[in-house]
């Protein structure tokens, strides 16, 4: 797999040979809101994406999700890799209520779809 993705708020290049990003930034708005995914850099393979709280109905938008990160790289003319993983970091905490304790969930129950900052179940 050759994308991972990362929040815009801490991006540090962890040493990995292959390094995409996918921004999900904290937000007060807690449903994902498509006008606020954006892709923001492509290094090859590699791409960096921001946007909101990645959730619909207090659970975490993975299909959505990844759907509009396809969309918004099409839209800028980029190659989305067909095998990626996506890497989530984030801000958030437990304090910021029931979506981002949906979205912890959905990692520990999804580990192979990525990593995220929660680590693995």
């Amino acid at each position: 797999m050759r994308f991972l993705a990362l929040c815009l708020w801490a991006c540090a290049a962890c040493g990995l040979d292959s390094f995409t990003s996918a921004a999900l930034a904290p937000s007060r708005v807690a449903t994902l809101a498509p006008s606020r995914v954006h892709l923001v850099d492509a290094a090859g393979e590699n791409l960096l994406f921001r946007g909101n709280m990645p959730t619909v109905n207090h659970t975490f938008a993975y299909a959505t999700l990844t759907d509009l990160l396809k969309t918004r790289a099409a839209t800028k003319g980029v190659a989305f890799p067909a095998n990626f993983s996506l890497v989530i970091v984030s801000l958030n905490n437990d304090f910021d209520g029931q979506d981002f304790k949906a979205e912890k969930a959905f990692w520990k129950e999804h580990p192979e779809l990525g990593r995220h900052p929660w680590g693995r179940a």
